[in-house]
């Protein structure tokens, strides 16, 4: 069975929060979207992941017994990608070009992406549209 890790990952936010609105806010999807994909997984599983009443979402018993299975899965890829990563022996690079207008790049999206990947280097810019367009023309 092949299992989505974004909706592993979207699971385990909802199974911490229990409760559909924070989550989607965390994991910055919407609250439909993430309903849906949490019914997506549970499709998947074969089982259902939370029961859901009109006083509040709970795990059900084979959602809680899905918790440290599904964080022990995130766990070893997250370590396979930095053991990879470090076996390359290099950083690895991410540009950030933001709109001046629009300079309101979260710094929450920037501080979780410098604590998840320390070797990343981060770099954050910005252009003007037109500069932006032509840039986007040559890559």
């Amino acid at each position: 069975m092949d299992v989505d890790l974004r909706l592993v990952r979207y699971f385990l936010v909802m199974a911490e929060e229990l409760h559909f609105t924070a989550a989607a806010r965390r994991l910055y999807v919407s609250q439909p979207a993430l309903s849906n994909q949490i019914r997506r997984l549970e499709a998947q599983l074969g089982f259902p992941l939370f029961d859901r009443t009109s006083r509040g979402v709970a795990l059900t018993a084979e959602g809680a017994a899905f918790v440290p299975h599904a964080q022990e899965a995130l766990a070893a890829i997250r370590a396979g990608i930095a053991d990879a990563a470090a076996a390359g022996g290099r950083s690895d690079l991410l540009r950030i070009d933001v709109l001046e207008s629009a300079l309101a790049t979260p710094q929450a999206v920037l501080t979780r992406l410098r604590e998840r990947f320390p070797a990343m280097r981060l770099e954050v810019s910005s252009r003007g549209s037109a500069e932006q367009d032509r840039r986007l023309l040559v890559s």
